[in-house]
């Protein structure tokens, strides 16, 4: 299972697993990532999953969304993206199947 690591000023503020078909992102409380900053938009953008892929799409934001430095509209998600949204830095991680994975 994908997560998202999220940092501010290079500290780590929290962590979300990507466990749902779709996630939002945004100031408002009714996102399922909650980022209080008045420079990330109140739904600011939502990653979609589709079985192992996932797509981050800015919801028109008004400071954007940012994928490894890139401007971006809707974008297919890579392990190790960086993504920037408002003040704050996000990762992007890709769970790998392992050995441990199998049964």
């Amino acid at each position: 299972m994908a997560k998202l690591i999220i940092t501010l000023n290079d500290e780590k503020v929290d962590e979300y697993r990507i466990d749902k078909s779709c996630l939002t992102i945004g100031r408002d409380n009714g996102n399922d990532v909650l980022l209080g900053n008045p420079t990330v938009s109140s739904y600011h953008a939502q990653i979609i999953t589709i079985l192992n892929d996932s797509f981050i799409e800015d919801l028109n934001s008004t400071n954007g969304t940012f994928v490894n430095s890139t401007s971006i509209k809707k974008y297919a998600l890579n392990d190790g993206d960086q993504l920037k949204i408002g003040q704050y830095q996000v990762k992007y991680i890709k769970h790998r199947a392992s050995d441990t994975d199998i049964a």
